[in-house]
């Protein structure tokens, strides 16, 4: 995002806030939120007898996750 056209940037924007505003009318919202960029990320390995913490992620895309949606799931016995 920090490289796109300010004009597209605020049309996307704007088609986010139009979506999480039908979805809150819809009585479906239960939370949305924005996620920091893989460069601050710190990787917890917990795969050994005690975690292991390195700085950074391993994101190795061009696009990845930015934010995220939630909306409530029926539950269902199987």
């Amino acid at each position: 995002m920090e490289n796109m056209d300010p004009a597209e940037l605020q049309e996307m924007m704007a088609a986010v806030g139009a979506f999480n505003t039908a979805v809150q009318e819809a009585g479906a919202f239960v939370t949305a939120g924005g996620l920091h960029p893989p460069s601050s990320a710190t990787t917890v390995d917990y795969t050994g007898d005690s975690p292991v913490l390195t700085p950074g992620s391993f994101v190795e895309a061009k696009e990845y996750l930015r934010a995220l949606q939630e909306a409530p799931q029926e539950h269902h016995r199987d």
